[in-house]
């Protein structure tokens, strides 16, 4: 029995092996344009795949595009006592290669184009995609005019979704990295927001009467003294 046990293992490392060599393989062949994501693997459902363990045989897999994506389980089956190892996989295809939908950001070559998008899709409600091209412009520009503004509206598309810790975290860095940002009064105004929704009354107290004091010229300024007003009831 226990040789037995040793030599199933000993298969099952040598198809690991071979499926890693196989996505080695996948990975590295030059065919058709370069794809800007990885690769992603999606198994088969109810399916039984032999796997020859020979040294001079190689294992297959058939590839095809486009194919939804299922959940996958694999079980290591020992049917013989021939050097034959069968791989169960679960899924609702066959065992597939999918390539991920093109990143569309990538196309966009210019701050404005990007800005553009991003206010594109937060004007649609599509938050986190807004995000991804803001923080590229934050990134890929960081000296663009438009640099502020994006990282003022991702930490206004985190309140939205109500990550109100990552927003204040976004807002936080607009005055040390754009000291002279208009934003920087509507960024205080959403911090002191997102500490009230957060049950931190004294910061959001802090952060709406700096506000008042420091920004008399701020858009926000009547919303912040209204708050000042709620939270400090006479």
């Amino acid at each position: 029995m226990r040789d037995r046990v040793a030599r199933l293992e000993k298969k099952i490392v040598d198809v690991d092996s071979k499926l890693a060599l196989l996505v080695a393989r996948a990975d590295t062949a030059p065919a058709g344009p370069p794809r800007p994501r990885p690769l992603r693997f999606d198994m088969p459902r109810g399916e039984q795949q032999p796997i020859d363990l020979e040294p001079d045989r190689q294992a297959s897999i058939d590839i095809e595009r486009g194919a939804p994506t299922p959940e996958v389980v694999a079980d290591i089956v020992d049917d013989s006592d021939e050097g034959a190892v069968t791989l169960r996989m679960s899924g609702d295809q066959r065992g597939t290669v999918e390539a991920d939908d093109a990143d569309p950001l990538a196309a966009l070559s210019s701050a404005s184009d990007l800005y553009a998008w991003g206010q594109a899709r937060l004007k649609e409600g599509r938050h986190q995609e807004a995000i991804a091209a803001f923080e590229d412009v934050v990134g890929r520009f960081p000296t663009h005019d438009l640099a502020d503004n994006a990282l003022y509206w991702i930490g206004w598309c985190h309140q939205q979704k109500g990550d109100h810790r990552l927003a204040i975290d976004a807002w936080q860095k607009l005055p040390a990295r754009f000291p002279r940002s208009p934003k920087i009064a509507d960024g205080l105004f959403g911090m002191a927001q997102s500490h009230e929704a957060l049950g931190e009354p004294a910061l959001a107290e802090a952060l709406y009467d700096e506000v008042v004091s420091s920004y008399p010229k701020a858009e926000k300024l009547k919303d912040a003294k209204r708050a000042l007003s709620r939270l400090r009831p006479r």
